[in-house]
C-alpha cells in the first residue's frame, strides 16, 4: 500500500478501510469549509 492506495499489476486501487471516514463526511456547506477540506486532504 502507498498513501491509502493498493499498488497492483493493474494500477492503483483505493484502500476502502482507509477512506471510510472521508466517505462518511457530509458535503461542505460553503466555500470556506470546502477550502479547509481541500487543504486537509492534499498530500503532495
Amino acid at each position: 500500500t502507498l498513501l491509502g492506495h493498493i499498488v497492483c499489476k493493474g494500477g492503483l486501487l483505493v484502500n476502502l478501510p482507509k477512506i471510510q471516514a472521508i466517505i462518511a463526511l457530509s458535503p461542505p456547506k460553503n466555500l470556506k469549509i470546502m477550502q479547509k477540506f481541500m487543504n486537509f486532504t492534499s498530500y503532495h
